[in-house]
């Protein structure tokens, strides 16, 4: 059995330990909730002040947000106005530049007409001095060649007398056929060598006068009205071939041959040879297949040689190579079956024929398709 001091040791000890666990457990108790209330104020604290710099920065932002937003619409309608302004004055100016461009333009254009009308003024002034000073010079040419003739005929005249001598013995022994063939070339011998001087100048006036007029008419002509017709070698309006032939007139409104001949004579329509050769004779008279406005009427340099170019209705054109003689004018009406010109060998060509092309809006088509 245990003894009384043991169990009266015990007590105390618990005593001890209940007193003190309990303080503990209020000193515990009391720094915690001192702990506690400490950080909820805190908090609180932090919170209200989190509060208020919310509420103060809400409302700094919304004066700034506002004043930006205010800042930004008149910077906005400045920089609107300074374009709107900046915009009328380069209208303005733009207008101001396009009123004075058409200004110098115009008289430019007037200042082009006055030279134009001078130069055409100083060609003719140029053309009438020429002409004049040409006419003196054959005159002085036509006198000298009299004198030169007179004077080698004279020597001429003597030997043709001695050859009509023999020419009338021969007549003798056979009158018949020197009558019939010999004579004829005694007439025509006895009157160029009965006056020499005549002949000769009636050769220059016959030949030379008329080309060097049509050369100098080329020279000044205004590309509108008819090219000057170029004088032919054997004298008259129509040439060896007679007068000018006026083709067989207004047809049905198809595409007609544009001359007699129906045949082809040369290249056919293909690749590097865009229309027809038509075998037409040198003079044949060469007409428009269809009504139609002249575009172009003179001298090709691209081998056509002397042609003549029509636009006809429903987009359809026509072109005449290597003619004679031009016979219409740039911007000239034709109707169909009208006579153009006359058929030759002049350009790029190795004999009388007539180069013929037909185009649809602007593409080439071979004639032989479409003539009617």
């Amino acid at each position: 059995m245990l003894p009384y001091w043991f169990f009266d040791i015990l007590d105390k000890i618990y005593t001890v330990f209940v007193w003190y666990w309990s303080n503990v457990l209020g000193l515990i108790e009391r720094g915690w909730g001192y702990i506690y209330d400490t950080i909820r104020s805190w908090a609180s604290w932090a919170y209200e002040r989190a509060q208020s710099i919310y509420y103060e920065l809400s409302s700094t932002l919304s004066y700034w947000v506002g004043w930006l937003s205010d800042w930004i619409n008149y910077v906005y309608n400045w920089a609107y106005g300074q374009i709107q302004s900046a915009f009328n004055y380069v209208t303005n100016a733009v207008s101001a530049v396009r009123s004075w461009v058409e200004t110098q333009v115009n008289s430019l254009i007037d200042i082009a007409y006055s030279l134009f009308g001078q130069a055409v003024a100083l060609t003719m002034s140029l053309y009438n001095g020429l002409s004049g000073w040409a006419n003196a010079q054959l005159t002085s040419l036509r006198a000298w060649i009299d004198a030169q003739v007179d004077a080698i005929f004279v020597m001429i005249g003597q030997t043709i007398a001695t050859l009509m001598g023999l020419i009338n013995a021969v007549q003798v022994l056979s009158k018949n056929y020197v009558d019939g063939l010999i004579g004829v070339w005694v007439g025509a011998a006895t009157y160029w060598f009965s006056n020499p001087a005549a002949a000769v100048w009636a050769l220059i006036e016959a030949f030379v006068y008329p080309w060097a007029e049509w050369y100098l008419a080329t020279l000044i002509w205004d590309g509108v009205s008819p090219y000057p017709e170029r004088p032919t070698l054997w004298g008259g309006s129509g040439g060896p071939y007679g007068p000018i032939p006026p083709g067989p007139g207004p047809g049905s409104g198809v595409l007609i041959w544009p001359c007699d001949v129906h045949t082809v004579s040369g290249y056919r329509f293909g690749p590097g040879h865009l229309g027809v050769d038509i075998g037409a004779p040198q003079g044949a008279a060469i007409w428009s297949v269809r009504d139609g406005v002249v575009t172009v009427a003179g001298w090709s340099g691209v081998g056509y040689g002397y042609h003549v170019r029509i636009d006809h209705p429903g987009g359809w054109s026509s072109l005449y190579g290597h003619l004679l003689t031009v016979l219409v004018g740039s911007g000239q009406a034709v109707t169909q079956g009208q006579t153009i010109g006359l058929c030759n060998s002049t350009g790029n060509s190795t004999g009388p024929h007539l180069h013929l092309e037909i185009r649809l809006n602007g593409t080439p088509v071979d004639p032989l398709t479409v003539l009617s």
